[in-house]
C-alpha cells in the first residue's frame, strides 16, 4: 500500500467519523414539519376550499399570503369526504375559504390537526375562537352548517396553539428520529468501509473516464444526432416529446380531473404547470438516460468486440447524450418560470448541484443494468417496467406531504434516491431551500448513491471480460 492510498484511507475514517458526529448532532426543528388540517365536508354541489395561514415565526402584523394558498376538492355530491390541507406545525392562524359562490350550503365536521400519530386540537367554533366574514353558521349533526351569503367568504380560527404542536410532534417522532440517525449512520459507517476496502478498484471507472473524457463527449454527441437521422426534424424530436409530456399531464391534472385531483395537488403554493416541471424535468433526464444505458452493450456491441476499445466509457456516452437535453430543459424550466414572474435567484443554481447527483446515482445503475442485460436479455423490459412505476413512487405528480398516508408509506417512499433529487429541483425552483437544510436526507442519499456506484462499477469490471464472446 502505498502513501497516497494510506492517506485518503485516514481522511475517509476521519470524514466517517466526523459525518457520525454531525449526525448524532443535528438539531431537531419541527417548525417546517408539514401536518394535515383536517375537515370532513358535505353539500349538493362541488366546490373547492383554500386555506390561508400564518406562521409563528411570521412577522407582527404580517396579512395572509395569497401566494401560500392549500387547496383541497370536494367532488363527492351529496356524500361526505375528507379535505385535508398540509401546513407548517408553527401555524398560529388559520383563514378558510369555503367555496366561491354565494347560496351554498356545507356541512362540517371533524375540524382539527393531525401531526400522523396524534390529535393535536379540536376547534369549536360556537365558543368565540373564529370570525367570520360572507357566512352564517349554525349548528349540525356532529359538527356545523356553513351558508355562504357572498361570493368572498372566509372563516378565520384563532388560538392555534403552535407550542402544543411542536411538543406533541416532538414527543411522537423523538424515538424514530434517533432510530434514522443510529440507521443512518450505520449506512455512513458501512459505505466508508466498503470505499477503504475497495479504494483501488473503486476508483478505476472513474479513472478511466477521466483519461477519455474526450472520446466519450464526441461519442455522445454523435449518438445524440444520430438518434433520429433519417427523420424530417431530426433532433428536434429529442425536445418536443418531453414538452408535449409536460402539457398532457398538465392537462388531465389541472383541466380534465380538476376537482378530482384537488386532493393530490393540496399544499402546492405555484401554478400547477410549474410545480409539475420541478418533478418532470429531472424525470425525463433520469429516465432517458437509464433505459438508453440500459442497452448500450448492445447497441455498440460491434466496439465491444474490438480488443483496443476501452468500453468502460460507453454507459458515460448515453448518460451525457441525455444530459444534452437535460440543459435544454433547464433553461426552459427557468424560462416558464420566469413567465409566470418568478424569476431567476441564486437558490435556481442548486439545480445544477441536483443534476450532478443524478448523474452519478444513473452512472452507478448503467453501469449495473448494462452489465446484466448482456446475459439475460429481458433486463431492459424490467427497466421499462421500473420507469412507468418509478415516475408515481417518486412521486412527481402528487404532492406527498398533502396525502393521508401512514408514517411507514411516507418513509418508504422517501427512501428513493430520486424523491431527494426531485424534490431538490422543487427547493431551488419554489421552495428556496439550500440542499444543507435537510442534512439527514443529503447524507443519505450520497451514502446509497456511493453504494450503488461501488456495486455497479465492481460488477461490471468483472463481467466486462466475458462480453464479448456472449455478444
Amino acid at each position: 500500500m502505498n502513501k497516497k492510498h494510506l492517506l485518503v484511507r485516514i481522511l475517509l475514517v476521519i470524514l466517517a467519523a466526523a459525518v457520525n458526529i454531525a449526525i448524532l448532532r443535528l438539531p431537531t426543528d419541527y417548525s417546517n414539519e408539514n401536518i394535515a388540517f383536517w375537515m370532513t365536508g358535505q353539500s349538493d354541489q362541488a366546490f373547492t376550499a383554500r386555506l390561508y395561514y400564518l406562521r409563528a415565526s411570521d412577522p407582527e402584523g404580517l396579512e395572509y399570503n395569497e401566494g401560500e394558498v392549500r387547496q383541497a376538492g370536494y367532488d363527492r355530491t351529496g356524500e361526505k369526504l375528507d379535505m385535508g390541507f398540509s401546513i407548517p406545525a408553527d401555524t398560529v392562524k388559520i383563514r378558510l375559504d369555503l367555496c366561491d359562490r354565494a347560496g351554498q350550503t356545507i356541512r362540517v365536521e371533524n375540524l382539527h390537526l393531525d401531526s400522523e400519530t396524534a390529535l393535536l386540537n379540536t376547534y369549536d367554533l360556537f365558543e368565540d375562537t373564529a370570525e367570520v366574514k360572507g357566512v352564517s353558521i349554525g349548528p349540525g349533526e356532529d359538527g356545523f352548517v356553513v351558508i355562504t351569503s357572498e361570493d368572498d367568504n372566509q372563516i378565520i380560527l384563532k388560538d392555534v396553539d403552535a407550542e402544543n404542536t411542536l411538543r406533541v410532534i416532538t414527543n411522537a417522532k423523538s424515538r424514530g428520529v434517533k432510530i434514522q440517525r443510529l440507521l443512518l449512520c450505520l449506512l455512513t459507517d458501512l459505505v466508508a468501509l466498503l470505499l477503504i476496502l475497495t479504494l483501488r478498484s473503486f476508483m478505476i471507472v472513474p479513472r478511466e473516464v477521466l483519461q477519455n473524457r474526450g472520446l466519450i463527449f464526441r461519442l455522445a454527441k454523435n449518438d445524440f444526432k444520430t438518434r433520429f437521422a433519417g427523420s424530417l426534424f431530426g433532433t428536434i424530436w429529442a425536445f418536443v416529446q418531453p414538452i408535449v409530456t409536460v402539457f398532457v399531464y398538465w392537462f388531465v391534472f389541472e383541466k380534465a380531473l380538476n376537482a378530482g385531483t384537488q386532493g393530490t395537488k393540496a399544499g402546492i403554493a405555484v401554478p400547477f404547470v410549474l410545480w409539475l416541471l420541478g418533478g418532470l424535468v429531472p424525470w425525463f433526464f433520469f429516465s432517458d438516460a437509464f433505459t438508453t444505458g440500459t442497452g448500450v452493450m448492445m447497441e455498440y456491441s460491434y466496439l465491444v468486440k474490438k480488443v483496443v476499445f476501452n468500453i468502460s466509457c460507453l454507459p458515460i456516452v448515453k448518460i451525457v447524450s441525455a444530459f444534452f437535453v437535460h440543459l435544454f430543459f433547464i433553461a426552459f424550466t427557468i424560462f416558464m418560470y420566469t413567465l409566470y414572474g418568478y424569476y431567476p435567484d441564486l437558490y435556481m443554481i442548486q439545480m445544477l448541484y441536483y443534476t450532478f447527483c443524478m448523474f452519478v446515482l444513473v452512472m452507478g445503475l448503467t453501469y449495473l443494468f448494462c452489465s446484466i442485460n448482456v446475459f439475460f436479455r429481458d433486463t431492459a423490459q424490467i427497466v421499462n417496467i421500473i420507469m412507468q412505476v418509478g415516475v408515481w413512487f417518486t412521486p412527481i405528480m402528487w404532492n406527498i406531504d398533502a396525502m393521508n398516508l401512514s408514517t411507514p408509506v411516507r418513509v418508504l417512499l422517501k427512501l428513493n434516491p430520486m424523491y431527494y433529487v426531485v424534490m431538490g429541483y422543487r427547493d431551488a425552483l419554489i421552495n428556496q431551500n439550500w440542499f444543507w437544510q435537510r442534512p439527514n436526507v443529503t447524507i443519505y442519499f450520497w451514502a446509497v448513491t456511493i453504494l450503488i456506484f461501488a456495486v455497479g462499477t465492481t460488477i461490471f469490471r468483472r463481467l466486462k471480460v466475458h462480453f464479448a464472446d456472449v455478444l
